[in-house]
């Protein structure tokens, strides 16, 4: 057992961590809440003043703290606010996140949308298997979790099945260690075993709020939008987010096009390769397209896109909506494109896909000066 250290949480963290200042150290201590005073376990230090502990007592429990209703909860590392209401949840990942933004807007002008749903919205979810075990990755090694309250409930009615069939690994041919993808479509759970994330073809994994997303982008983007204007969708898919413009409009993205009824260009490219912005603009002077106006709607994996500002170089772009799941390398990538007076930021808006855990989904929207 680690050394003990006690613990008074003065706030949290954008990982949904309680931090604590005793000793002239910071240690972040997951599972806490923000006055709560105790003891933790210290699991890793950093330098002679950070430090990062498990919480083992409470000797002053938050009046907001409340009991989870997942039994896994208090081991696994998916979730960080099921100890309290939804409320403080979205209380406490605004004033976290906010904080990131604090050189673009103030706090009191970013708005966070909640989700319809903070249980059972996830149409996808991956454990991790190793021999005959499987379950999320933990400290302690894998994890069962056979009541996990995330996945939609055909997703958990599946899960309870393959917890309670003792030959569900067994029977496969597989390596020792792997993982284990359980994916929604329609009324069917498929099962895939060592592909790739969201192998079955990428969708939101709250769909509800993939749809608020959808309706922010058109709100903010429709008064820059005419008959002559080009959208321009990076890492579009199947060019989800901007099916709303009826114009014309060049979807950018590698793979395969998805067949839908939304009708647009597709350029399929990796957008991460060296000279993709040159190749962007190439697609648009094949399609006479260079004198006319355009708007960008970025999407980008959880790494961002650092040279996003090579993106956006022609003039002709009036407007930017820049949705991104990792407000961090968001924040990383707007500083870049901030630094030019060429772009100011309009608004920002945070989107809780993914209730319960630490993460969401954050909206930048800018435009000319």
């Amino acid at each position: 057992m680690g050394k003990r250290t006690p613990f008074d949480i003065i706030r949290m963290d954008p990982l949904g961590q309680g931090v604590s200042l005793l000793d002239e150290k910071v240690t972040f201590i997951p599972k806490t809440l923000p006055g709560e005073k105790g003891e933790a376990i210290i699991t890793e230090t950093k330098g002679k003043k950070v430090q990062f502990a498990q919480l083992d007592s409470l000797s002053q429990p938050s009046p907001k703290r409340e009991k989870s209703p997942c039994p896994h909860f208090d081991h696994c590392q998916g979730c960080s606010f099921l100890h309290t209401s939804y409320d403080e949840e979205l209380k406490h990942k605004h004033a976290a996140y906010s904080f990131l933004y604090k050189n673009f807007l103030p706090a009191e002008e970013i708005k966070i949308i909640q989700s319809e749903q903070r249980l059972h919205y996830r149409n996808r979810i991956q454990l991790h298997y190793e021999g005959l075990q499987l379950g999320m990755q933990s400290r302690e090694g894998l994890l069962e979790v056979k009541n996990c309250q995330l996945p939609h409930p055909l997703i958990a009615k599946k899960l309870q099945e393959i917890y309670e069939d003792p030959n569900f690994l067994k029977s496969r041919n597989l390596p020792n260690k792997g993982h284990l993808e359980l994916s929604l479509r329609g009324e069917e759970v498929n099962l895939h075993f060592d592909e790739r994330y969201s192998s079955g073809g990428f969708r939101q994994v709250n769909e509800k709020m993939g749809h608020l997303a959808a309706k922010e982008i058109e709100h903010a983007l429709l008064p820059f939008l005419d008959d002559d204007t080009i959208l321009i969708d990076l890492f579009g898919g199947s060019g989800y987010l901007s099916h709303f413009f009826a114009g014309e409009r060049l979807v950018v993205d590698q793979g395969e096009q998805v067949q839908n009824d939304f009708e647009y260009s597709f350029l399929d490219i990796n957008l991460y390769s060296k000279f993709a912005a040159e190749k962007v603009e190439k697609a648009i002077k094949k399609k006479n397209w260079t004198s006319r106006d355009q708007v960008i709607i970025l999407d980008p994996p959880r790494s961002g896109l650092k040279n996003c500002d090579e993106f956006l170089k022609n003039e002709n772009i009036k407007a930017i909506a820049y949705l991104s799941c990792n407000p961090h390398s968001q924040v990383r990538d707007l500083k870049k494109i901030h630094e030019s007076s060429s772009w100011k930021i309009s608004e920002i808006t945070f989107l809780d896909f993914f209730p319960a855990t630490h993460h969401l989904e954050s909206l930048v929207v800018l435009k000319r000066p």
